[in-house]
């Protein structure tokens, strides 16, 4: 009878031990977790995507979520285009152009767009998501407001990142593209100065830029808010008494193709 309580007691200190012990490396574990969550070690992992060698991906050792883990990867593929775009810079603006503007082709050109470096925020790259129509699946899509530089609203990325309409250089290049494609006319989108979305601050330098590689501005009037036929006219005769003696407006049509078309549109 004795030997059988002993064993009993001896049972049950095993079995405290045991749960006391197992208590102690559960929490641990979970220390552990939450340290590793919030902090990375100087050692990496490698999430091999197509050529190992080549294009892999580098992630810091840690626990992630998978948003946070393609942000990581967008992140370092931004910071390739970049460093990529700043080596061929130089290329595509000492660049001979392949073909002459054009006047009869036009492309739209949306000068609102913007970036924290230049403006202090983003504008444009940041607009709220498109509800999906169908009320059974948006659920499945994100909702709220992109969040660039690693996820923005464009189907595409662009090439110079997530520039600022604003940046005289940028400015620079995408007339610089465009007049090497052959296009001749570029169609700004504009309201007038202190509405929504107005080019007024930009369109000195795109002016300039579009006499530097012989091409011509046409703006497209936007539906502004209060618009009305009284104070269009009166908007539009702001518009041409302050760029009517700009350099691009009063020059000699004799580029070929260009006898016909004035150097300054609106539609």
């Amino acid at each position: 009878m004795l030997t059988l309580t002993v064993r009993k007691y001896y049972a049950f200190c095993i079995l405290v031990g045991g749960l006391i012990l197992y208590t102690v490396i559960s929490t641990n574990s979970v220390s552990s977790y939450e340290e590793r969550k919030h902090t990375t070690t100087p050692t990496y992992s490698y999430f091999p995507k197509g050529n190992a060698s080549r294009n892999s991906d580098i992630i810091p050792n840690g626990v992630y979520t998978d948003r946070e883990i393609r942000d990581i990867i967008m992140r370092q593929r931004i910071d390739r285009l970049e460093r990529k775009y700043k080596k061929s810079q130089a290329i595509i603006l000492n660049s001979k152009p392949m073909l002459k503007p054009n006047y009869n082709v036009h492309i739209f050109y949306y000068a609102w767009y913007g970036n924290i470096r230049t403006d202090g925020k983003y504008k444009h790259w940041n607009h709220k998501y498109l509800e999906n129509w169908k009320s059974e699946t948006k659920k499945k899509y994100p909702t709220g407001k992109h969040r660039p530089p690693n996820d923005i609203g464009s189907n595409y990325y662009p090439y110079l990142g997530c520039y600022s309409s604003a940046d005289p250089r940028v400015i620079d290049v995408h007339l610089k593209q465009i007049s090497d494609s052959g296009i001749g006319v570029v169609v700004v989108s504009w309201t007038p100065p202190n509405f929504t979305d107005s080019p007024s601050t930009i369109l000195p330098v795109l002016f300039d830029a579009a006499l530097k590689y012989n091409v011509k501005i046409s703006i497209q009037v936007e539906p502004y808010a209060g618009r009305n036929p009284i104070n269009l006219v009166n908007h539009l005769r702001e518009f041409l008494g302050e760029y009517k003696n700009h350099p691009l407006s009063v020059q000699d049509q004799e580029a070929p193709g260009a006898k016909d078309v004035t150097p300054l549109r609106i539609s």
